[in-house]
């Protein structure tokens, strides 16, 4: 399924995008996130790689959860 657009590696996965948004708008802060959290179980860190380091990724850009206004 996925040949027309990338190739699989031997384990037939394939990288995807799970980006995530923050917003600043100077009067409200949102934050598009893609729904995967940081909660994974070891078979999901298995398929997807590493977990996902959504506060980490806030914390690096200067934002908290607590921040977030909408």
């Amino acid at each position: 399924m996925w040949s027309r657009r990338v190739a699989a590696d031997e384990r037939n996965y394939v990288t995807v995008g799970l980006n995530s948004l923050l917003i600043r708008t100077g009067k409200h802060n949102v934050l598009v996130e893609t729904g995967m959290g940081n909660k994974l179980s070891d078979r999901m860190v298995k398929f997807f790689g590493q977990p996902a380091q959504l506060l980490d990724d806030l914390a690096d850009a200067g934002a908290a959860p607590d921040d977030m206004t909408s």
